[in-house]
C-alpha cells in the first residue's frame, strides 16, 4: 500500500506543476555579437631619415669609390662632395652643416684629416678633423643647395701604413648622417 501511496503522490505532483517551455523555433535563435571595430590607417608618412636629407659621395677622380655609408680612396687628395636636401616640411634658413671626421682607435699615426672645404654659397671653417659650413640660403621643402666640397687627405706619421679606417658625420641639427671613410690601396 505504501508503494501505491508513492505513485499516486508522484502522480499528483507531476499533474500540478506547469509544462515546461516549448524549445524555440530555429527562425527565433538569439545571438548576440559584439561590435566590430574598423581597422584604423595612417596615411602619415614616416619621418624622413638622414639618407632624405644628404648624398654624400667623391668627386669622381680616379682610384675612390663609394658604398652605402662608405668612402674609399686611394689617391689623395680627394673631394667628399655633400649635397644637402631640405627632407622637412618647413622652409630652412641658414642652414649649417658639420661634416666631422673621428679618426679609429686602431689607427696608430695613420688618418684621414680635412684640408679645405667649399661650395657655391657656403662658407665653411676648417680644422683638421672638421669642416663647419654655413649658408646664408633659404631652402624651400623639397629644395637642394649647392654642394660642398670638402678636401680630405691620407695623412701618417711614423708607420707608414697603407690603409686607414675613420668614421665620419654629417650632421644638420638633429639630423646625423654617419659612416666611414677610409685611405684603401685596394680600390
Amino acid at each position: 500500500m505504501e508503494r501505491f501511496l508513492g505513485v499516486l503522490l508522484l502522480l499528483f505532483v507531476a499533474a500540478c506543476s506547469p509544462p515546461p517551455p516549448p524549445p524555440n523555433p530555429p527562425s527565433e535563435v538569439i545571438t548576440t555579437t559584439a561590435p566590430v571595430e574598423e581597422p584604423t590607417t595612417t596615411t602619415e608618412k614616416p619621418a624622413p631619415g638622414p639618407q632624405d636629407w644628404f648624398d654624400l659621395g667623391l668627386d669622381g677622380m680616379g682610384y675612390a669609390a663609394t658604398y652605402p655609408r662608405q668612402i674609399r680612396y686611394r689617391k689623395f687628395p680627394i673631394d667628399v662632395v655633400v649635397k644637402f636636401r631640405n627632407a622637412g616640411g618647413e622652409t630652412l634658413t641658414k642652414p649649417m652643416i658639420q661634416f666631422k671626421i673621428t679618426p679609429s682607435e686602431y689607427n696608430g699615426d695613420a688618418r684621414t684629416i680635412v684640408i679645405n672645404g667649399d661650395g657655391d654659397g657656403w662658407t665653411c671653417d676648417i680644422t683638421r678633423e672638421s669642416a663647419t659650413c654655413r649658408s646664408s640660403a633659404e631652402v624651400p621643402p623639397g629644395g637642394e643647395l649647392p654642394q660642398i666640397d670638402i678636401g680630405v687627405k691620407f695623412e701618417w706619421e711614423n708607420d707608414g701604413r697603407g690603409y686607414v679606417d675613420d668614421y665620419f658625420t654629417a650632421t644638420f641639427g638633429d639630423v646625423v648622417y654617419e659612416g666611414n671613410i677610409g685611405h684603401d690601396t685596394s680600390v
